[in-house]
């Protein structure tokens, strides 16, 4: 099994650690249940823990009620697993009830600041830029980091627009066309067009290409340019799951004819350093084309 760190810095900070977990994905889940279940044995044994002073203790306590109150603000407890896990600590329900309350007042007010610092296993000489060549998650946290794609999948599974505004398809799903959105700019300077768009997506399918999805593209024909801000695929079969395809983080847009990835991205935060197998360094794009809470400066 492989060990993970995740350390985040910012106003009302916190950090987890986690080990014995497959991904960072599973993270969330396997510290709500640690700490649920696991702090109730925990709590049961305090009272004969004499190695441990009572100010440690509180010091602990503290900590971890503020871990529970962040993981509430990002909506991995509901309201029953946060009430369970203060009681577990030793929290009246009384006092519980406030810390809940002051952690939603924290959510709904949030203030621009602070930075994360994300470390993952899955790392080394082999870690990319180009989105093309993703197969690690630091990679992927990186192209979404950097760049956006066409089609977005949201917490709940659904399919939104991105730098495609809207899309429609055909009755047997053999063409698709993409509306692409106006006013977006590269972190570089330039307005996305479908240019862009079509230059990204023939990445894959060009002879020899090394994507490390370019079979999700196997039945494309062509990806063609109508005008400024329209795309049309031809598939040469029904393919009712491409859009699904579009949100992968290999199939982000960059600029066209062009290899540099500081200024070819449209994303969220702009990359400032980068050291492969070492780290890399994102600070907020101030010009990003929506609002979607960018509070970290990096």
């Amino acid at each position: 099994m492989r060990q993970a760190r995740f350390h985040a810095v910012a106003r009302g900070a916190f950090e987890v650690d986690v080990s014995k977990c497959i991904c960072f994905t599973a993270c969330s889940t396997f510290v709500r249940d640690f700490y649920i279940h696991g702090l109730k044995e925990i709590g049961s044994r305090r009272s004969g823990a004499a190695e441990f002073s009572h100010e440690r203790l509180e010091e602990n306590q503290m900590k971890e009620i503020k871990t529970f109150q962040q993981m509430y603000r990002d909506g991995r407890m509901n309201r029953r697993e946060f009430m369970a896990a203060m009681g577990a600590l030793g929290v009246t329900a009384t006092a519980a009830g406030g810390l809940m309350t002051s952690a939603s007042a924290l959510a709904a007010t949030p203030q621009r600041g602070g930075s994360v610092i994300f470390a993952s296993n899955l790392h080394g000489p082999d870690d990319t830029l180009d989105p093309i060549l993703g197969t690690s998650t630091i990679d992927y946290t990186r192209a979404n980091t950097s760049y956006n794609g066409l089609i977005q999948v949201w917490n709940d599974m659904s399919l939104n627009p991105e730098l495609a505004e809207e899309w429609s398809v055909n009755s047997n799903a053999t063409e698709y066309t993409f509306k692409i959105r106006k006013g977006v700019e590269f972190h570089g300077g330039g307005e996305l067009t479908s240019a862009d768009v079509v230059w990204s997506m023939n990445r894959h399918i060009a002879e020899g290409s090394p994507s490390s999805i370019k079979a999700f593209f196997a039945q494309v024909v062509e990806w063609k340019a109508v005008d400024k801000y329209t795309v049309k695929l031809t598939l040469s079969s029904p393919d009712s799951d491409l859009p699904i395809k579009l949100t992968q983080p290999q199939a982000k847009i960059v600029k066209a004819n062009g290899m540099d990835w500081w200024a070819g991205g449209t994303g969220p935060y702009r990359l400032e350093s980068f050291q492969a197998g070492v780290k890399s360094v994102h600070s907020r794009n101030n010009n990003y084309w929506r609002d979607t809470g960018q509070w970290l400066d990096s």
